[in-house]
């Protein structure tokens, strides 16, 4: 099986984010505010790492819109944010995982991990 791993950019790093960072930028605009930028690798065969993944995408996404607590479960996101949260790993992962969510029933962000995972490996496996 070949390994694959994929990376993404926030502007934005909520509290206690999992230590996923590899690469981080502080960059000034005209303003003279800098913002953060941090790298994330994604390993789509790693349940662990795919779940600190979509763990911190969650909190990103939440730590956005006001009044949005941070997410500690799947069960803690609106409807609005897992679509977000879907299509946020699809953008980095080039891959149509939002349409496979139809029969996902998992309340952790363990859960979605090992269903993007396996989910994964079945369409590499489709392909090789």
């Amino acid at each position: 099986m070949q390994r694959r791993s994929y990376s993404f950019s926030r502007s934005r790093v909520p509290s206690g984010a999992p230590a996923l960072a590899t690469e981080s930028n502080a960059e000034g605009d005209d303003s003279g505010v800098s913002s953060e930028e941090v790298t994330i690798k994604i390993d789509l065969t790693d349940v662990d790492k795919v779940e600190e993944a979509v763990q911190y995408m969650a909190q990103t996404i939440c730590a956005e819109q006001p009044d949005m607590p941070e997410p500690k479960t799947l069960r803690d996101l609106d409807s609005f944010s897992m679509v977000q949260v879907l299509l946020e790993l699809e953008n980095y992962t080039e891959r149509k995982l939002l349409e496979k969510f139809e029969n996902f029933s998992g309340e952790t962000f363990r859960d979605l991990a090992e269903f993007i995972v396996k989910t994964v490996a079945e369409e590499d496996g489709a392909v090789a």
